[in-house]
């Protein structure tokens, strides 16, 4: 996993977006849905106009997607009743593993839980993984 930010031949519609968060997977190819979502997120609802708030969302994901990646885990596995979820094992690795502190892990908890709500909405997923 990779995050990198972009230059100004990031154009859409014609305006370009510069340091605008990319996740790139471990082949170099763009995490298409994460990508999605922070479009939709930072750019389409117009209510994020802060770079410095892009790269703190582009972030979040990376080391929620990071994550994912480095256990081989799906971004949209259907919630297994008979053990935690992705979301909660992901923050017991924040916490226990990473030392993070709990305001850091619950700022991308909050990110995290937006990109599900997100995803839920667009009909990506049937089930959130924390319901």
């Amino acid at each position: 996993m990779k995050l990198i930010f972009s230059d100004a031949a990031l154009k859409i519609n014609g305006v370009a977006y510069t340091d605008f968060p990319i996740l790139l997977d471990r082949s170099m190819r763009i995490v298409e849905i994460a990508q999605s979502f922070l479009l939709y997120h930072c750019i389409e609802r117009g209510q994020v106009n802060s770079k410095k708030s892009w790269i703190r969302y582009g972030r979040d994901l990376y080391d929620f997607f990071g994550y994912l990646e480095g256990n081989n885990f799906q971004w949209n596995e259907e919630p297994n009743h008979k053990k935690i979820s992705i979301i909660a094992s992901y923050r017991d690795w924040s916490f226990s593993e990473c030392k993070l502190t709990p305001s850091t892990i619950n700022q991308r908890l909050r990110t995290i839980v937006a990109f599900y709500g997100w995803a839920k909405r667009k009909k990506f997923i049937k089930n959130l993984p924390f319901d």
